[in-house]
């Protein structure tokens, strides 16, 4: 799971890290979060905007924006998409359910925004990027304390895989012979040509953590349908 840490986006990378020390990450609640809101960014040195600003996003009626505030500075977002799969994956005691996933469409404003989307994420390939979080609950069944990270990949439906940027997890790790609720999340590049194929993809999972090593036990892939 790749850490980035430019100069637009000191914040979220600061979440990266905590969690990838083991730490808390609080970023994503899943609460619902005004269409309005101040957005508080730190701007190189030579950029134009202010450091403090109001960003607006687009939000459709009856949703909930459960990502990130520091995202809105790389772009408004757009046709957030909700689905319950009721999803069970199972590996090496591990047992994961799937109880909600949430897709966000993000699109730069300018060419400033752009640019600075492309210097934070040198592998960006397209006009859109997509966020998919994901309402976990990690069920224990072994003798190590455990975690999950990811998803690590997503799938298209014509076979094509797209490789996370970053991505973290909010909440606690499942101690043994129990559960834990969490929101993970991971940020994906979608090319415009292929974002009409995000009617349904699969999600690949990265390793299960155990004492913060990862153990190569990948849950199988999840197909997810809108």
């Amino acid at each position: 799971m790749k850490k980035l840490l430019t100069a637009g986006f000191v914040a979220f990378s600061a979440a990266v890290l905590l969690t990838a020390c083991g730490g808390k990450d609080t970023t994503n609640t899943g609460k619902s979060k005004s269409a309005s809101q101040n957005v508080n960014v730190e701007i190189p040195k030579g950029e134009s905007k202010s450091a403090s600003q109001n960003v607006n996003v687009e939000i459709p009626k009856g949703e909930k924006k459960v990502l990130p505030q520091q995202f809105t500075y790389f772009g408004k977002t757009q046709d957030v998409k909700v689905v319950n799969p009721n999803k069970t994956l199972s590996k090496g005691g591990y047992t994961v359910n799937l109880k909600e996933v949430r897709l966000t469409k993000f699109t730069p404003k300018d060419d400033l925004d752009k640019e600075n989307t492309k210097d934070s994420f040198p592998s960006a390939t397209g006009e859109f990027f997509y966020v998919i979080a994901i309402e976990t609950e990690l069920n224990n069944n072994t003798k190590e304390r455990a975690d999950i990270y990811g998803p690590e990949a997503l799938i298209l439906s014509d076979g094509t895989q797209l490789d996370d940027d970053t991505g973290v997890s909010g909440g606690d790790p499942a101690e043994v012979g129990s559960k834990a609720k969490k929101t993970i999340w991971t940020l994906f590049w979608v090319p415009a040509e292929e974002a009409a194929k995000l009617t349904s993809f699969k999600i690949q999972f990265d390793d299960v953590y155990v004492n913060s090593t990862g153990t190569g036990n990948v849950f199988p892939d999840a197909t997810i349908k809108f």
